[in-house]
């Protein structure tokens, strides 16, 4: 199957409760996650990257905000041109922190103003590489 390509975080959704997770409900706006499955009794990040890096970029509040959370299933599901990894961040340790130039935002118009953040970062190889199930 080839890589899924040109993804955005709502093509990624529908791909996920497609193929993987069809009680899959996305989350209100300001929310510490994305979406939420009642099944999997599961949590999910979404964040889709143009360029394929084989560590994957963290903020340290969206992690945190995230483990906050009482659901013992969280993940963090990230695309790449080369796949989509998902990271159960329960079981990984925590990153290494560093502080990093990053986009204020990726949505919004002030989307090319760079500031700074602390950024932690997940390798590939700590994740179940999904693609392969989106058939």
């Amino acid at each position: 199957m080839p890589r899924p390509k040109n993804l955005n975080e709502e093509k990624l959704f529908d791909m996920i409760k497609e193929y993987i997770m069809p009680d899959l409900e996305k989350s209100e706006q300001f929310d510490s996650h994305d979406c939420t499955s009642r099944l999997y009794k599961m949590l999910i990040e979404l964040k889709c990257r143009s360029e394929h890096y084989d560590e994957l970029l963290i903020e340290k509040k969206k992690y945190f905000a995230l483990l906050r959370s009482p659901q013992k299933n969280v993940r963090y599901v990230c695309s790449t041109p080369n796949g989509v990894y998902a990271f159960n961040l329960r079981s990984l340790p925590e990153p290494q922190w560093r502080v990093q130039d990053c986009k204020k935002t990726t949505e919004f118009s002030d989307g090319l103003l760079y500031v700074p953040k602390v950024v932690g970062f997940f390798h590939i190889n700590d994740a179940i590489e999904i693609s392969d199930w989106f058939e």
